[in-house]
């Protein structure tokens, strides 16, 4: 498999006509480059227009968004008449991307604070594929059995679960976190799970500026919708102050 050189780490060709949307959700919703367009390659082979209706998933586009994750997953609850909108490269990578970001979000409580950012990555692009239930209930299951998330641990648990339920476990483990994971280092993956500070006073402070503007422009817009067309009009611009913000 084909792939480029670039300050992201080696991409797979198919991926790097997407790069500039890529590069864009990347941004936007802290997932890496390279995890990003190595799940093109993995689900698609790069081509928009692919479409799976195995076992009822109707997967559409470069990411390959299942029908059902579509319209019921809370990072995406995209209206049914825009589920083509899917086979859109931009529409695709966003809603994918999306998606990566809240599962990654939603395992971040139970990763130990020594896993690796590779083996990190490893459970949320199975999960992206897989389902994140499974590899919650690993990771919660080796930090209880006192033993290290090293990647084979937790694959050992998310199929061999200590607690089963109805549910058919994940297939091709391995093979699709080698597909995701190839060719990604750990330095490729810095600052995906940091912890952004909680707000700070002078963090605060320095929206007081934009508040008192949009204070004033309500104030404006009571003043031409309400009081104006009851000519309620005041020569005197103080006046006129008193009124919009006195009450009235």
């Amino acid at each position: 498999m084909n792939r480029v050189t670039t300050k992201y780490g080696p991409l797979p060709s198919t991926a790097m006509k997407y790069l500039p949307i890529i590069e864009k959700y990347s941004k936007k919703y802290n997932v890496p480059v390279i995890i990003i367009a190595n799940i093109i390659r993995a689900e698609s082979g790069g081509n928009p227009e692919a479409w799976n209706g195995q076992g009822g998933e109707n997967s559409r586009g470069l990411m390959q968004m299942s029908q059902k994750t579509a319209l019921t997953h809370p990072s995406q609850m995209i209206p049914v008449m825009l589920l083509d909108t899917l086979y859109e490269p931009d529409f695709n990578i966003k809603q994918g991307t999306k998606l990566l970001s809240y599962i990654r979000d939603f395992l971040k409580p139970h990763f130990q604070s020594d896993s690796t950012l590779t083996s990190r990555w490893r459970a949320v692009a199975n999960s992206y594929n897989q389902g994140e239930g499974y590899y919650r209930d690993a990771l919660r299951t080796v930090t209880n059995q006192g033993k290290s998330q090293d990647w084979d641990t937790v694959k050992y648990y998310v199929l061999n679960p200590i607690v089963r339920t109805s549910h058919p476990w994940p297939e091709n483990v391995e093979f699709y976190a080698n597909k995701v994971l190839e060719g990604v280092t750990e330095d490729h993956l810095k600052g995906t799970f940091r912890v952004f500070p909680k707000p700070s006073t002078a963090n605060l402070m320095s929206f007081l500026p934009w508040i008192a503007v949009t204070v004033t422009g309500m104030g404006v817009i009571y003043y031409v919708t309400q009081l104006a067309p009851q000519g309620r009009l005041a020569a005197n611009p103080r006046v006129t102050l008193k009124k919009i913000f006195g009450g009235l």
